[in-house]
């Protein structure tokens, strides 16, 4: 039998998936990124 899992609020992850399309899926999902920037990011 197997056990429903439930959806994440949040995404933690490292400065590897910082990107703008991984960010926005997730938004679109209704899940927050939590990834910290990496140093080359405009602001």
């Amino acid at each position: 039998m197997a056990m429903p899992v439930p959806k994440p609020a949040g995404l933690l992850a490292d400065k590897g998936y910082d990107g703008d399309r991984f960010r926005e899926d997730l938004l679109l999902r209704n899940i927050l990124p939590v990834i910290p920037p990496q140093s080359t990011r405009a602001s």
